[in-house]
């Protein structure tokens, strides 16, 4: 007869711990990997949105900037013109060119409602 190994009765119940706290450390470093993971991902994004906003504004500035100048040279025409429509009488000349001004520039209407 062989004899049998004995096993205490506890070794198992001790190789069971710490298999589940391997298991529980594993659980812990695959879930902070991921939630690293998660925060620079987020910050990558939080980032290049900033960069899209700011060219974006960038663009509307300078459109806006471009807006008001040429509004701006339109007035000052109106304004030298409006003495030779005056003196002249010829009002329906001076409507006429406001409306085709303001078809031709619908930007001219924007800041008004803005």
């Amino acid at each position: 007869m062989t004899p049998k190994s004995e096993v205490p009765a506890d070794g198992g119940r001790k190789n069971r711990v710490i298999q589940r706290g391997m298991l529980i450390l594993a659980l812990i470093i695959v879930g902070f990997v991921i939630v690293y993971h998660g925060f620079v991902t987020r910050r990558a994004i939080t980032t290049q949105e900033q960069q899209q906003l700011l060219t974006q504004s960038r663009v509307i500035s300078t459109n806006m900037h471009r807006l008001l100048e040429s509004v701006d040279f339109v007035l000052q025409g109106l304004v030298a013109d409006q003495f030779g429509f005056n003196a002249a009488g010829d009002r329906r000349g001076a409507i006429g060119r406001l409306k085709a001004l303001t078809n031709a520039m619908p930007g001219i209407r924007t800041p008004a409602d803005l």
